[in-house]
């Protein structure tokens, strides 16, 4: 319902769970020191009976210490924090917070360049060198984190991010899911020209496409200049 007066709370990767329940002066309760919401740790299938969340850790779940009060709030594991706000005609106002689990993001690295993507918060150190991807390049982070990614040149320039970020400029994930994501480095390309000397005739050309330049007496003709990316090595053939 809407004004529940017990509030169960699973505790992930395990099988316990806390339970919050409001305390009256009814039934079983009307004993009771003070009205209060009353909270315990259950370990299923143990044989342990209920452990009452008890400051003062006597154990006793009928005294003031096991009494949680407007203004107090419990902090248990993975997390969990239980926050009493306030009395009211039902029963109790209070705020349950649960982390959500974490979640996996991830960086590769695409093009010809060489570069770096790191992560604020740390976690994600990732070089990219001709595309192959090499270092810290998953890493879980809590739900809803919302994680900036930041790329570092190191030869060629930085063109953009696929997947989970667009554009070229820093990137912001919130990873309400598992995410993945790649930054590409190029580098540039440089220009082959060739130039000829002499009266005899002849033809120069590439290995790979680009070149292929008629010298005739001195004059060329032809295709004698072209890019190609930094780095790439061309073999000139001339005939």
């Amino acid at each position: 319902g809407t004004t529940p007066l017990e509030i169960v709370i699973p505790i992930e990767g395990t099988s316990q769970f806390y339970t919050v329940e409001a305390r009256r002066f009814l039934g079983y309760d009307a004993p009771l020191p003070g009205e209060a919401v009353v909270i315990h740790l259950i370990t299923p299938g143990t044989g342990v009976p209920a452990k009452v969340v008890d400051p003062d850790n006597n154990g006793n779940p009928n005294d003031a210490g096991a009494m949680w009060l407007p203004g107090e709030t419990f902090q248990g594991v993975n997390g969990i924090r239980v926050q009493v706000n306030a009395r009211t005609a039902e029963g109790w106002s209070v705020t349950v917070t649960m982390p959500l689990p974490d979640v996996q993001l991830s960086v590769a690295g695409a093009g010809s360049g060489n570069g770096m993507v790191t992560s604020s918060p740390g976690g994600i150190a990732c070089t990219s060198t001709a595309g192959s991807s090499s270092g810290n390049c998953s890493a879980p982070f809590p739900g809803g984190t919302v994680v900036t990614l930041t790329p570092t040149v190191t030869a060629g320039s930085f063109v953009g991010w696929s997947g989970a970020c667009v554009g070229s400029g820093n990137c912001q994930v919130a990873l309400d899911q598992a995410r993945s994501v790649t930054a590409t480095f190029q580098l540039g390309n440089q220009t082959l020209a060739v130039t000829a000397d002499g009266n005899g005739s002849g033809v120069v050309r590439s290995s790979l496409e680009g070149i292929n330049c008629v010298s005739t007496a001195g004059t060329l003709s032809g295709a004698c200049v072209a890019a190609y990316p930094q780095g790439t090595m061309v073999t000139l053939t001339a005939d």
